[in-house]
């Protein structure tokens, strides 16, 4: 085996983590793969803005905008005017909302357990340090703060 080789299979347990959760979320009616994190994100700081959930997931105001929009119509946020600063508005989950995030967290709770079933908890312990030393390794003083949307954006430049 090679480095090579495990790079490869590094790269195709994220696609198959990524692949088993979407299509256990395919039947979840209006929700989609990418708003999953910004779901949790609301139902944790009920009444946040835009601007903090662009900063948070660390994307454009436009992308969160059009996310929201979507999630709207779908029926899984709401958003109400800030009494404060009439500009603004505050998004809130719906009863619909919190029952898909719950069921998201079902899912993920499921991966998990299937990713790494038969697995001793010291054989976790001892894959949670070589993943930490991958990161170690790959991770420079300059890239350390920095999302991989950043990075990639740096390497268009």
């Amino acid at each position: 085996m090679t480095k090579k080789d495990l790079v490869f299979k590094l790269r195709r347990t994220v696609q198959l983590g990524k692949w088993s959760i979407s299509m256990k979320l395919r039947d979840l009616e209006g929700s989609y793969y990418g708003q999953l994190h910004l779901l949790g994100y609301i139902v944790e700081h009920p009444g946040c803005t835009q601007k903090e959930m662009a900063e948070f997931l660390d994307v454009s105001k436009a992308a969160i905008t059009k996310t929201i929009a979507r999630m709207i119509a779908n029926g899984l946020v709401q958003r109400e005017v800030n009494e404060n600063d009439e500009r603004k508005y505050k998004i809130y989950c719906t009863e619909k909302g919190l029952e898909i995030h719950k069921q998201c967290r079902d899912v993920f709770r499921y991966t998990g357990e299937k990713t790494f079933k038969g697995f001793s908890d010291e054989e976790l312990e001892q894959f949670n340090s070589y993943l930490d030393r991958i990161i170690e390794n790959l991770e420079t003083d300059y890239s350390r703060n920095k999302s991989i949307r950043e990075l990639a954006e740096e390497i268009k430049k």
